[in-house]
C-alpha cells in the first residue's frame, strides 16, 4: 500500500512539473509574440504622434532544478508593469500626419531617389550604392511609384477623385496625401524595420539611408512636383545624364531585345517628330531619312533650333504628356531633350543642394572620385572601399561600359547583333540635341558647356 502511494505521489509530482513547464514555455512564448506586436504597425499608427509604447524586457524566474518553484506571484507582479513610452522625437528622421483621427508616424523614405535618365548608368550606380554599408535600397529593383500611380495627364492631379486611390474614405487633401505617402513607403520599405532602425536611445548612432531608383522619374512633367508633395522631407535626388544620342540608340536596342519594336530606329524617330511637331514641341521639318547624310551644322543648323512657343509651363506639360502617352513611339527621341527636364527638377530641388546631376562618362571613367563626391553629397561615409586607393573597387561593369564608349557605341551594338548606328543618322540626332544640350549649360552652369561636343 505503502508503494502504491508512493507511486501515485511520484505521478502526481511529475505531471505537477510538466504543468508547471507547460505553462512556462505557453507563458514565454505568448510573451515574444506580444513583444513582436508591440512594434506592429498599430504601434505607430493609434498611439498619437507624441509617443510610442514599446514593452519592458521581462525575465523569467525560474528557481534551480525545479519548475515547480515558479513563482507566480513575481510573474503577475511583472505584468502590471507598464509599458515604457517611447517619445517620437527620440526617433530620427520621422514623419507624421494623420490619417482618419489616427496620427500614422513613418520613416522618412527614402532619402534618395535616382531618377534618371534612363539607359545612362543608373542600374551601375545603383549596384555601388548597394554595396555602401550605410545604405539600404528599396524592395524592388525599381519602384516604379510616381510614374505607375500618377499614370495621368498632369492636370487631372489636381481632383479630388484621382487621389481616392490611396484611400476611398480620406476626406481631405491632407489625408489624402498621407495615405499616399505610406503606400509609397510601405510599397518599397518595410516600415516598422526602418522606425525600429532610427530608434536612437543614446542618439550615438547614424541612421542608415534608404534609396529607390526609377529612371522614367526624370523624363516626366508631374514627377518633380509629386516627389516633392508627397515626400515634404525633401529626398535627394540623383541624376544621370549620357550623350542623348546615344541613350536613344541604346534604349532602341533594349526594346529590341525584349522584342517590343516592329520599326527601324529611323523610322521612329520620324514618328515622334511628327508628334512633337503636333504638340507644338519641335520646328524641325519633316526631312526624308535619305537626305540626313546631307545634312551639314553650318548650312542647316536653322532648321534645328528649341521651339520659342507662347504656350504656359502647365500648357508644355500637358504637350510633353501626350507625346509620352503614344507608347507606340517609344519616346526615343524626346527623352534626350534634357534641359526642360532639368529646369522642373531644379524649380523643386535647388541644384547641389537636394540635387546633383552627373556625367554619365565621368562615372564610368571616375568611379571612385565620382562616388566620393555622391557621398559628400548625400553626407554620407566613405567606406574603404571608396575612401582608400588600396582596396580596389568592383569596376568590371564600368570597364565595360567604358570600353564600349572607346571603341564606339557601333562596335558594342554590332557585336551585340544589331546593326550599328548609321552615320547619317548620327549627324541627324547631333544637329537634333545641340540646341538643348546648349541649353543645359543655363541650367547647371558652364562645367557643362561641349560635355557632348
Amino acid at each position: 500500500m505503502a508503494g502504491r502511494n508512493k507511486v501515485w505521489l511520484f505521478m502526481f509530482g511529475l505531471t505537477y512539473s510538466l504543468s508547471a513547464f507547460i505553462l512556462l514555455f505557453v507563458y514565454e512564448t505568448y510573451f515574444r509574440s506580444l513583444v513582436v506586436s508591440q512594434f506592429s504597425s498599430d504601434s505607430f499608427e493609434s498611439r498619437g504622434a507624441e509617443h510610442l509604447t514599446t514593452p519592458r524586457r521581462r525575465k523569467a524566474t525560474v528557481a534551480s532544478g525545479n519548475f515547480s518553484s515558479w513563482s507566480f506571484q513575481n510573474r503577475n507582479r511583472e505584468q502590471k508593469r507598464p509599458n515604457r513610452v517611447i517619445p517620437v522625437s527620440q526617433i530620427e528622421n520621422v514623419h507624421t500626419c494623420t490619417l482618419h483621427n489616427d496620427t500614422i508616424t513613418l520613416p522618412m523614405a527614402p532619402d534618395v531617389i535616382l531618377a534618371g535618365a534612363m539607359k545612362s548608368g543608373t542600374s551601375y550606380f545603383w549596384n555601388l550604392l548597394r554595396k555602401h554599408p550605410e545604405f539600404i535600397p528599396s524592395r524592388k529593383f525599381e519602384a516604379h511609384f510616381f510614374d505607375w500611380q500618377f499614370a495621368v495627364p498632369p492636370k487631372d492631379l489636381e481632383s479630388h477623385e484621382f487621389w481616392t486611390r490611396f484611400d476611398e474614405t480620406a476626406k481631405t487633401r491632407e489625408e489624402q496625401m498621407c495615405a499616399a505617402r505610406k503606400r509609397y513607403i510601405d510599397d518599397n520599405f518595410d516600415r516598422e524595420q526602418l522606425l525600429r532602425m532610427r530608434y536612437n536611445r543614446n542618439n550615438n548612432r547614424r541612421a542608415k539611408l534608404t534609396f529607390e531608383k526609377t529612371p522614367n522619374y526624370m523624363f516626366l512633367p508631374q514627377i518633380p512636383r509629386l516627389v516633392h508633395k508627397i515626400c515634404p522631407w525633401n529626398p535627394k535626388i540623383v541624376l544621370i545624364l549620357r550623350n542623348p544620342v546615344d541613350r536613344a540608340y541604346s534604349h532602341f536596342v533594349m526594346d529590341s531585345e525584349k522584342d517590343a519594336v516592329n520599326l527601324s530606329f529611323e523610322e521612329y524617330i520620324q514618328l515622334e517628330l511628327d508628334t512633337m511637331r503636333h504638340y507644338g514641341l519641335t520646328n524641325v521639318p519633316k526631312i526624308p531619312v535619305e537626305e540626313w547624310g546631307n545634312l551639314d551644322h553650318a548650312d542647316h543648323r536653322h532648321l534645328f533650333q528649341v521651339p520659342e512657343t507662347n504656350m504656359t509651363r502647365d500648357e508644355v506639360d500637358h504637350a510633353d504628356w501626350m507625346v509620352y502617352r503614344q507608347r507606340h513611339m517609344r519616346n526615343y527621341l524626346q527623352r534626350g531633350t534634357y534641359s526642360l527636364q532639368l529646369e522642373r527638377w531644379k524649380e523643386h530641388f535647388p541644384l547641389n543642394e537636394r540635387l546633383l546631376v552627373l556625367d554619365n562618362d565621368r562615372l564610368l571613367k571616375e568611379p571612385r572620385k565620382v562616388m566620393g563626391e555622391v557621398l559628400a553629397f548625400l553626407e554620407a561615409p566613405r567606406p574603404d572601399f571608396f575612401a582608400n586607393e588600396s582596396v580596389p573597387v568592383d569596376t568590371s561593369e564600368s570597364e565595360k561600359m567604358r570600353h564600349a564608349r572607346v571603341k564606339g557605341i557601333s562596335n558594342l551594338l554590332s557585336i551585340g547583333g544589331y546593326d550599328p548606328m548609321a552615320n547619317s543618322t548620327r549627324r541627324f540626332l547631333e544637329m537634333f540635341y545641340k540646341p538643348y544640350n546648349q541649353q543645359i549649360v543655363n541650367v547647371l552652369g558652364e562645367e557643362w558647356r561641349g560635355v557632348w561636343g
